[in-house]
């Protein structure tokens, strides 16, 4: 577990990102998608494969700057929930963001745990289908999730979801462009605007994707 610990510490440091396969101590197969800082070390979110229902559940893990692990946690649904990204807030509370599978569609899930793993709240969202974040961030009054969806005129395309902090949904937006589009990033700045980049694929080829967006979700350009 230690020496397990140690390489995924490492490798944080190094990468930011990290993915493993192997055994966590039990039968199962896990894998990371995504690590970020917070004041006492390093929280990491994946999932957790098993082989019984449900399948697959979202693993977080937290170890501390010397590799010890400090909790594990999954959290879940009857489904398979594969833990994509996720943020801190200023309070040291941690907001993880999974895809839901179900029912041959996927849908968003953010629950927001204490610096323990303690389950603070859990919410789902999603007015389309097949969606796959890719980012969170948190806002002065929220959180931004960012990634792709599959609309309604079949077409995969970027998606931004808003939160208040108690997970309440204030806007979701898609882009609806006839191109295949990913929001594989999103930040804001002290004004409250909001910053996406990604890629758009058109023709067979993929060019860079750019948005500004206003607090409430509109396209400024």
């Amino acid at each position: 577990m230690r020496i397990l610990a140690l390489l995924m510490y490492a490798t944080a440091v190094v990468c930011t990102t990290l993915a493993f396969s192997g055994s966590f101590e039990t039968a199962r197969t896990e894998e990371i998608n995504g690590v970020i800082r917070v004041s006492d070390g390093l929280v990491m979110i994946g999932l957790s494969e098993k082989y019984d229902e449900p399948y697959i559940e979202t693993l977080v893990l937290k170890i501390d700057f010397s590799g010890e692990v400090l909790w594990v946690e999954e959290y879940g649904t009857p489904g398979d929930d594969v833990g994509r990204c996720l943020t801190v807030t200023g309070e040291g509370n941690i907001l993880l963001v999974s895809r839901v599978e179900n029912a041959g569609s996927a849908r968003p899930m953010a629950t927001l745990v204490e610096e323990d793993g303690d389950q603070i709240w859990q919410k789902f969202y999603g007015k389309n289908r097949d969606y796959l974040p890719w980012k969170a961030c948190i806002t002065r009054d929220g959180f931004l999730i960012a990634g792709q969806c599959l609309t309604d005129k079949n077409y995969f395309q970027a998606f931004l979801i808003k939160t208040g902090s108690s997970g309440k949904l204030l806007w979701e937006r898609d882009f609806r462009k006839r191109n295949l589009d990913a929001a594989l990033d999103v930040s804001t700045d002290l004004s409250g605007s909001i910053f996406l980049t990604g890629y758009s694929w058109k023709d067979d080829s993929q060019s860079l994707w750019l948005a500004l967006l206003d607090q409430s979700g509109k396209t400024a350009w």
